[in-house]
C-alpha cells in the first residue's frame, strides 16, 4: 500500500525534491510515494525536520531495531542547497531522541549527496560512526553529441551494433523502437514484467516483478514518474513482439539504468544494447551529463561506460552494542560481500545460457 503522508507533507517533499540540487529520482515523491514499503524491509518512518525530509525505514532485530534510508541505487536525505549542514545535525538530533535502535545503517550514498556533504561539519559529534566504501557505479560521461562518444565504444562494439542491425533489418518485417507516452505506458510496463521475468526464469531466478502489489505499486509509480517527466521507458517489438525493454529514472542532470529484459531468442540481434544505444543518444540530445548504471558489476557495462563512482555507506552506533556493531561493521560487511559473490559466481558457472533460436 502507498504511503500515508498528509497534504502538507507531501507539498514540502516536493517542494524539497525540486529545490534540491543533489538528490536524485530515487528521493522523488513520485518514485518513493508507491514504493517506500516495496523496496525496503521494516516499517517506513519519514521524518520531517525544519530544514529537510529523512525517508528513514526502522528494521525490526529482535528487541531493537535498524534504522535504514530507503530509495533504492541511491539514497540520500533531501535539503535545499546551502542547508545541508543543518540538515544533517537536525537528524542526528531526532536520532538521539529516538530509543530503541542500536545502528543506523545509511547505504548507497553519493559522495557528493546531501547526507555525506553535511556529515564531514557535524561527525565529531557522534561517538560511534563509520563511513566505508560500499560499491561502484560505473556510467558514461556525456559528450555535446553522439559522433564524440561512438568512437569511444571501440570499432569492434561499434561494428557489431551495425551488423546486428542490419540483421534485424532483414530478419523482420517490422522494425518498431518506442519510448513511453501516457497511451503506451501500461503496454510497455507489461512486456517489462514478462521480458524480465522470462530472462531470469531462464537463470533459475525469479526477478524483481515477483508479486502482483509489486507490480501494481510500479505501475503507479512509472505513471507519477512519466507525468512528471522522470522515466524514459524503451521498448524494442520485432514483427509486433517485444523483444526488449529498458526503463530509465530521469532528471536534470543524468538518466539511469534501473532495469530491463529481453527476449533470449534474439540474443544475436542484440535488442538490450539498441536500447542502451538510444537512452544514451536521447540523455546527449537532453543535455544531460551522465548515463548511469548504477550498482552491479555485470560485464556489459565496461562496453558502454568510460567512467566509475565510489559509493559509500555511513553507519552510526548508540550506546556500547552500537560502538561495538561499528567497530566490527567493516569485517563483516566484506566477508557477507565476499560470500555474495561468491554465490553468485557460482550460479553464473552453473547457468547454461540458451541456445538464441532463427528468427
Amino acid at each position: 500500500m502507498p504511503l500515508l503522508l498528509t497534504p502538507k507533507d507531501l507539498e514540502r517533499w516536493h517542494a524539497l525534491y525540486a529545490r534540491s540540487g543533489r538528490s536524485t529520482p530515487f528521493q522523488s515523491p513520485e518514485w518513493l510515494g508507491e514504493l517506500y514499503n516495496r523496496h525496503t524491509k521494516g516499517q517506513p518512518r519519514p521524518l520531517f525536520t525544519l530544514h529537510g525530509f529523512v525517508p528513514l525505514v526502522a528494521e525490526r532485530k529482535g528487541l531493537s531495531f535498524t534504522l535504514r534510508l530507503a530509495g533504492g541505487d541511491y539514497e540520500d536525505i533531501l535539503c535545499a542547497p546551502g542547508d545541508e549542514i543543518v540538515a544533517v545535525t537536525e537528524l542526528l538530533e531526532a536520532l538521539e531522541r529516538e530509543s530503541g535502535w542500536i545502528v543506523s545503517n545509511f547505504r548507497a550514498l553519493r559522495e557528493d549527496g546531501a547526507l555525506l556533504t553535511g556529515w564531514d561539519e557535524v561527525q565529531d559529534r557522534v561517538a560511534a560512526a563509520r563511513v566505508m566504501r560500499h560499491r561502484v557505479h560505473k556510467f558514461v560521461q556525456l559528450p555535446k553529441t553522439w559522433a564524440d562518444y561512438e568512437p569511444q565504444l571501440g570499432k569492434k562494439f561499434a561494428y557489431k551494433l551495425r551488423a546486428a542491425a542490419g540483421r534485424r533489418e532483414k530478419a523482420f518485417a517490422t522494425n518498431e523502437l518506442r519510448r513511453s507516452t501516457a497511451e503506451t505506458l501500461d503496454a510497455d510496463l507489461e512486456a517489462l514484467f514478462n521480458l524480465h521475468a522470462s530472462r531470469w526464469t531462464a537463470r533459475g531466478e525469479p526477478g524483481v516483478f515477483v508479486d502482483a502489489d509489486g507490480r501494481d505499486a510500479f505501475c503507479k509509480a512509472s505513471h507519477a514518474l512519466l507525468a512528471s517527466n522522470q522515466l524514459w521507458l524503451y521498448t524494442l517489438w520485432l514483427d509486433g513482439k517485444a523483444a526488449s525493454a529498458l526503463y530509465c529514472l530521469v532528471d536534470r542532470r543524468a538518466a539511469y539504468y534501473y532495469i530491463g529484459g529481453i527476449d533470449i531468442a534474439h540474443q544475436k540481434h542484440h535488442p538490450g544494447k539498441v536500447l542502451i544505444a538510444q537512452a544514451i543518444k536521447d540523455a546527449i540530445d537532453a543535455g544531460l551529463h551522465e548515463f548511469d548504471f548504477l550498482g552491479g558489476g555485470e560485464a556489459y557495462k565496461d562496453d558502454w561506460a568510460n567512467a566509475e563512482r565510489q559509493v559509500y555507506r555511513l553507519v552510526i552506533g548508540r550506546g556500547v552494542l552500537g560502538w561495538i556493531a561499528v567497530r566490527g561493521f567493516g569485517p563483516i560487511d566484506n566477508l557477507l560481500r565476499a560470500r555474495k559473490l561468491k554465490r553468485e559466481a557460482k550460479r553464473a558457472q552453473a547457468w547454461v545460457k540458451p541456445e538464441p533460436e532463427e528468427g
